[in-house]
């Protein structure tokens, strides 16, 4: 939650023309990423001390490599650079969940009450109709949405600016 909060404040340090809110923003980011790096420490430990998902070196690497990114995110945030505070948090996003996926693989949900009832990518999957319908499905409305997101972020390409609100008043 609190990685998320700490990379939406970067995107509106990105979105945001007027200096006072950009300030504001970077102040809760900064204040939102030393809560999330808290949490993130504790997440890390109780991953090393309940589950097996360090002795995969992808995973391990991935999640070392999370900490280290947001932990350069947090410093770009503090010295003004929005773009770069938004790009690391991205790739301290990404790499967490490269980490747990590796770190998963080839489990999809770990059973609590005994590691062979684990749901597996093996007893998770469709059948072969199943997975050709959703091809075509996917075929068809891929496209759609990658369409209509490139339309979305060409509109509101531009920073926000007062202006703008008065204008939808």
């Amino acid at each position: 939650l609190f990685v998320f909060l700490f990379h939406g404040t970067a995107f509106l340090t990105l979105r945001l023309a007027k200096t006072s809110l950009i300030l504001r923003c970077q102040e809760v980011a900064l204040k939102t990423g030393a809560i999330a790096a808290i949490f993130f420490v504790l997440c890390m430990a109780m991953t090393l001390t309940y589950t097996d998902l360090f002795t995969k070196p992808v995973a391990a690497v991935a999640l070392v490599g999370a900490a280290l990114f947001f932990i350069m995110a947090m410093l770009s945030m503090k010295l003004g650079k929005g773009k770069a505070s938004f790009l690391l948090s991205s790739a301290a996003i990404v790499a967490t969940t490269v980490a747990f996926f590796a770190g998963l693989f080839p489990r999809l949900m770990v059973s609590s009450l005994n590691p062979a009832w684990s749901l597996t990518i093996t007893n998770a999957s469709s059948s072969p109709y199943t997975l050709s319908v959703m091809t075509v499905a996917a075929g068809i409305f891929v496209p759609i949405v990658l369409i209509y997101q490139s339309w979305s972020y060409y509109i509101f390409r531009k920073r926000v600016t007062a202006k703008d609100a008065e204008e939808h008043y």
